[in-house]
């Protein structure tokens, strides 16, 4: 009988701490992904502002290529089939 009662109080914690840490993990997580993207949202909407309707494409800045001398030129060379 004591058995009985060591297993059943031991589910008993286990799912008390499964529910309350459940519940502690979603409300702590949930709350860093809003304050995120409310950061993200404000600092996106400051950095390009635009009016309504105005479609707007911003691409990095495209690098130029370096060519070194002692690289040589590059062939492509085609099999020939006899």
């Amino acid at each position: 009988m004591a058995l009985l009662k060591i297993i059943l109080v031991l589910a008993l914690v286990y799912y008390f701490f499964k529910i309350v840490f459940k519940i502690i993990i979603q409300k702590f997580l949930f709350r860093q992904i809003d304050e995120n993207l409310f950061h993200s949202n404000r600092y996106q909407s400051n950095e390009y502002p635009k009016n309504e309707g105005e479609i707007t494409i911003h691409s990095p800045n495209k690098k130029e290529k370096k060519i070194d001398k002692n690289d040589g030129e590059y062939v492509d060379f085609e099999n020939i089939d006899d």
